[in-house]
């Protein structure tokens, strides 16, 4: 169902990354038909290009009429721009979604022809392993069988939830945000284990010798 589909990714940071990642390695869409943009990163797009096979492209050369779904993977604070520069490019069939915190599928269908096909989706970095809780919201006006295709999409990079708009802020917190309060903790776990067993080696180097 999904290997003819092509997606597109506005924006090329670590979520997009994870995203592609975890796309690439499970298969369901082919690299080829997968796009990556950012407003001004030249490097970052021939990086995503060299380690994923995906085409890297500036945002005005996106092949518009051929992808099935746009995937919002920028800060927050750009997405009204975004969603204001798509809505004379695209069909209505065409599926618009958002991986953003905070940004609801009525914020995308305000700034979008009316209607256009939205999802709401919040997936978490461990979609890089394919362990990620994404949550799935879809908005007014989009079909069932693309609910089913988002899903199936996302579903090749862990387990995918479907809730209501009002769960979403609190599945964000804790699934889409949690999961990194916990690596950060790992990493000063660590860091602090390191630093002991330093501190003990020079600490046995340096104390006087008993005789």
């Amino acid at each position: 169902m999904l290997r003819d589909k092509t997606v597109a990714f506005l924006g090329a940071g670590s979520m997009a990354e994870s995203m592609i990642s975890g796309i690439v390695q499970i298969g369901s869409i082919p690299a080829e038909r997968i796009y990556v943009t950012n407003r001004s990163n030249q490097l970052r797009l021939e990086e995503m290009n060299h380690v994923y096979g995906v085409h890297a492209v500036h945002q005005d050369a996106l092949p518009y009429e051929e992808v099935d779904f746009f995937i919002l993977a920028m800060k927050p604070q750009g997405a009204a721009d975004a969603l204001d520069a798509l809505k004379d490019k695209i069909r209505v069939d065409q599926v618009v979604i958002s991986v953003l915190a905070g940004i609801s599928t009525e914020f995308m269908e305000n700034h979008l022809q009316l209607g256009q096909q939205v999802v709401r989706l919040m997936p978490n970095t461990s979609s890089m392993i394919r362990e990620s809780a994404t949550a799935l919201c879809p908005g007014r006006h989009t079909a069932m069988d693309n609910v089913i295709a988002v899903k199936e999409l996302f579903g090749c990079m862990g387990k995918v939830f479907l809730i209501e708009e009002e769960q979403m802020d609190i599945f964000t917190g804790i699934a889409g945000s949690g999961p990194a309060y916990f690596y950060y903790l790992m990493e000063h776990m660590e860091l602090a284990g390191v630093k002991r067993v330093w501190m003990k080696r020079w600490s046995v180097r340096l104390s006087p010798k008993r005789f």
